[in-house]
């Protein structure tokens, strides 16, 4: 070799020292699995993951980095001793717009991220790949009342197959409404099984995702967990761990169903959890892939299942859409599924015991219906105290909606159901030990309408079936919070409620939550129950304080508002309807159910008239005849389908004729006062129970059992196994069968109004009380047992004194008579009940 080449050659040499200088040669990365956490520098890395700070730009020679850097990273301390989060989503990094680029061969890919929810409840940020805008399908979390500034504690799941065709790949996120919350990301290369342990974990996967599959989603993830870790190059193993992983997580969230420890463990509230199952299922389902998902069945059941549940608890149009498409999809699948026939609105009539009842002829109609009724309601209660209820008392929908699947079984409790009765107190026993309660009501201060639930649904009514004080010395608690804490007497000397959020030892009186409601009525349902219990007179007194200053209000005409309807709210310090509000019947207090259509002020009408039982203040009752007075003026105007102006005459008369709670405290008005003046109202809109008191015509009772059996002799187990939410397990027309056994049906026992209540009896005891009143009481008994039995009769309205029990039979024939003195309330009377035989029990007043 000459000079001159060698000089050339080195010219060459240094000429390429310098372009790679200057253009450095771009590092393409094995195709391999990668995944990349984001957090601090700091932080710890997630599972064979690369470790990524908000500061480390594109680096060709690591062959990853941003293009666009983030502003911050952050760690979650507070999540973390939460099971629901891990190393890789305990951490990110955030910022309005952040891209990200690894070099990578070219081919398919299965590209998926981590990124927190935020307060963007229905995202709004954009993704793009590879310069390709991407469409994210994302759920659409409906925020609560308090609207969507609320920030989340959850993260969603894309996930999707990629093509790269550049050696390099990069994804840009831009926020919307909120910051982008970036956890996480990971790149895996899209392989078919080929090998035996791949076709052999292909199997397992398929036969776990179909619908009903008994394979637990929590080992799978253990076993391929660990063919991961023996495999860590392997892409079709290390995919099928990730996505079952992501399945896994959303089952195991789904699991803890409402129960208290998973809150304590996760430190996220039932609805979180909830929603955060939707957002780990839209990795399964929300892309282009899903039809070969191998896990598509038993995830469409997952999700349609938590839709169809989440829209009964608090709707959504999103929940709803999920439960009918997932679950029709499904059904199409398998047209023969019981399960899937229920949720697509097919009536199943699945054989049991209550089907063949044996007959007895001489039974009158009511009593073979009642019968049936207790038979089915009975076995529902047996099936939630024996198989839901935990050691603890809990029902699993969380506890404060665990108390309001009570509110259907006081019929039981008050005729000595022995199930019913073990299972409400061990439930009433829990609130009482529980965090969330102290000393009689909410330990926080949160809205009236759930705080109230705790102690109000679970503790009152067990003054009727326990002579024990306990349950009393519990109640007593909320007549001091009332008169020191949750009340005040304002500058006209009347008594308010300062606020509808407050708690044990604190009010929260920020507006617009300083106002007094008609919902405040459950937080003083103990009261009532104890000055009615105990006759106090202070305990009465308070009762009427409030009730004198709601009768105020209620006469009042203010923003349009007609005289006698109760608004639905009212700032105590200077009585103004609905506070600043411009009108009389929206309280716009965040909640929807404080505004006066909801409830039509039935609850306040009925602490007025309790009240009035207690101390026979005869302008208490103004408010209910004058709202009869506005029906009868205005119910011939009103026609089939029509829209009244709001806040008018005839748009109140609407919402009141078709409200149960109103004509349920109407009926005990008129049973009372005996006044006709308004009959023709009552018969045509009142409860089925006060048109058979007024008519004695047993086809009212008839056609109301057989309305209500009609709804529970059909699809048993959306009542039972199947319920998530147990404050949406409703048996409306229980109301009438608590009227028939005790001689009130008033919703939620708000207020006792009970004439008689039972013990030692079974379920083959019917009974109907036909007249009650301060000294008289009449009712039919008929025992479908084969042999004599002896039930314990409580008599808690009649006024103390001597009385006359006369026993006719079913042609009135007295068959004995005797005198018996009523020394307190609540006494006890033996009865011996012959079987097959109707038995009339009259007490008068001597």
């Amino acid at each position: 070799m000459n000079n001159i080449q060698i000089n050339m050659q080195k010219i060459f040499l240094l000429l390429l020292f310098i372009c790679e200088s200057i253009f450095p040669q771009q590092k393409t990365l094995d195709r391999k699995p990668f995944t990349f956490d984001f957090g601090p520098v700091n932080s710890t890395k997630y599972f064979n993951s690369i470790l990524v700070d908000e500061k480390l730009k594109y680096d060709s020679n690591l062959g990853y980095g941003w293009n666009i850097l983030p502003k911050n990273s952050f760690v979650h301390n507070s999540l973390k001793g939460s099971t629901l989060r891990n190393d890789l989503t305990i951490d990110g990094v955030t910022g309005k717009e952040i891209e990200f680029r690894v070099d990578i061969p070219n081919g398919k890919w299965w590209f998926t991220f981590w990124m927190e929810v935020g307060n963007d409840y229905t995202n709004t940020a954009s993704l793009t790949i590879n310069g390709i805008k991407k469409k994210i399908d994302w759920f659409r979390i409906k925020a609560g009342e308090e609207g969507e500034d609320q920030q989340t504690k959850l993260y969603r799941v894309y996930h999707t197959l990629t093509f790269n065709e550049q050696n390099n790949f990069s994804f840009n996120i831009t926020a919307g409404k909120d910051s982008v919350r970036l956890l996480g990301f990971s790149l895996i290369p899209y392989e078919e099984p080929i090998t035996n342990i791949q076709l052999r974990i292909q199997s397992l996967m398929y036969e776990a995702g179909k619908y009903k599959s008994k394979i637990s989603l929590s080992d799978l993830e253990k076993y391929l967990y660990l063919q991961a870790e023996l495999n860590p190059t392997d892409s079709y193993i290390m995919h099928a761990y990730q996505l079952t992983s992501l399945f896994a997580e959303a089952d195991k969230i789904l699991q803890m169903m409402g129960w208290e420890w998973a809150s304590h463990i996760t430190g996220f509230g039932i609805f979180d959890r909830l929603h955060q199952v939707i957002c780990l299922l839209d990795a399964q389902l929300e892309n282009d892939y899903d039809k070969i998902n191998p896990y598509r069945e038993r995830a469409l059941w997952m999700r349609g299942k938590l839709g169809y549940d989440l829209n009964l608890e608090r709707g959504g149009l999103h929940e709803k859409e999920y439960a009918k498409n997932d679950l029709s999809e499904l059904f199409k699948l398998y047209p023969d599924d019981e399960t899937l026939a229920m949720f697509n609105g097919v009536k199943i009539d699945q054989p049991d015991y209550c089907d063949c009842l044996p007959q007895n002829n001489d039974a009158p109609q009511w009593a073979i219906l009642q019968r049936e009724l207790i038979c089915r309601l009975s076995s529902e209660i047996k099936w939630w105290v024996n198989e839901r209820q935990a050691p603890n008392g809990e029902l699993g929908g969380k506890i404060g909606d665990d108390v309001e699947l009570l509110r259907w079984w006081t019929p039981f409790i008050l005729s000595g159901n022995k199930d019913a009765i073990q299972g409400w107190k061990k439930l009433a026993d829990e609130v009482w030990r529980n965090p969330k309660v102290y000393l009689g009501y909410s330990k926080f201060p949160i809205d009236v309408e759930h705080a109230a639930e705790f102690i109000s649904d679970s503790t009152p009514e067990l003054l009727f079936v326990d002579d024990d004080s306990t349950y009393y010395k519990r109640l007593l608690y909320t007549a001091d919070y009332f008169e020191n804490l949750w009340s005040f007497k304002n500058k006209f000397g009347r008594r308010f409620f300062k606020s509808a959020w407050f708690s044990s030892s604190e009010v929260d009186d920020r507006p617009p939550r300083n106002r007094d409601v008609d919902y405040n009525t459950r937080a003083l349902k103990p009261l009532r129950y104890i000055a009615w219990y105990s006759r106090n007179p202070h305990f009465i007194d308070l009762l009427n304080q409030w009730s004198e200053a709601w009768l105020h209000v209620a006469l009042k005409t203010d923003k349009g508002k007609p005289k006698g309807i109760i608004p639905p709210s009212v700032r105590g310090y200077d009585e103004t309807i609905n506070g600043d509000g411009v009108n009389w019947y929206q309280a716009d207090m965040l909640w929807k159910y404080f505004d006066w259509e909801h409830s039509s002020g039935s609850m306040i009408l009925d602490q007025l008239f309790f009240t009035y039982t207690l101390n026979g203040n005869q302008k208490l009752l103004q408010p209910i005849t004058l709202s009869l007075e506005l029906i009868k003026k205005n119910y011939h105007e009103l026609k089939l389908g029509s829209n009244y102006t709001e806040g008018s005459e005839i748009w109140a008369v609407d919402k009141l004729i078709n409200k149960n709670n109103f004509w349920n405290v109407v009926g005990k008005w008129r049973l009372d006062s005996k006044n006709q003046q308004y009959d023709s109202l009552i018969m045509k809109y009142g409860t089925e129970y006060t048109k058979y008191r007024l008519s004695k015509n047993e086809l009212f009772l008839i056609n109301g059992l057989n309305e209500l059996l009609e709804e529970v002799r059909y699809n048993t187990p959306l009542r039972t196994t199947l319920v998530l939410h147990t404050d949406r397990v409703r048996t409306e027309g229980a109301d009438l069968l608590k009227a028939m056994l005790t001689g009130d049906g008033t919703s939620e026992g708000s207020s006792p109004y009970y004439s008689v209540t039972w013990e030692n009896t079974t379920n083959n005891f019917t009974a109907l009380v036909k007249e009650s009143g301060k000294n008289e009481l009449s009712v039919d008994l008929f025992l479908f047992e084969n042999s004599p039995m002896e039930i314990t009769m409580r008599v808690w309205k009649l006024e103390l004194g001597n009385y006359e029990i006369i026993l006719n039979d079913k042609n009135g024939k007295t068959l004995k008579s005797e005198k018996v003195n009523i020394n307190k309330v609540g006494q006890r009377i033996k009865l011996l009940l012959q079987p097959g035989k109707l038995l009339s029990v009259e007490y008068k007043k001597i």
